[in-house]
C-alpha cells in the first residue's frame, strides 16, 4: 500500500488502484504514522507529497518490493 500511495501521490488514487475504500487507506496510513513516527505525507492541493522520512524508506524498500511483486 505505502508503495502505491507514494506512486500515485494520491490517497484517493491509491484506494481506486488497491480496489479499497479512501477512508480504509486513509486509516492505514494513520496507522503507518503511528508505527513509523512521522506524518508520511502533506497535503499538495489534491494530491500529496511525501516527507523526507517517507522519501527515504520508499528509496530503501522500492525495489525489494518489486522483486516480490515479481516473484509472484
Amino acid at each position: 500500500m505505502f508503495d502505491v500511495i507514494m506512486t500515485e501521490n494520491s490517497i484517493t488514487r491509491a484506494a481506486e488502484q488497491l480496489s479499497m475504500s479512501q477512508s480504509a487507506v486513509s486509516k492505514s496510513v494513520s496507522i503507518m504514522r503511528v508505527l513509523w513516527k512521522d506524518k508520511l505525507f502533506v497535503p499538495d492541493g489534491r494530491n500529496i507529497q511525501p516527507t523526507s522520512f517517507a522519501k527515504n524508506l520508499w528509496s530503501r524498500i522500492r525495489d525489494s518490493l518489486h522483486n516480490l511483486t515479481m516473484a509472484v
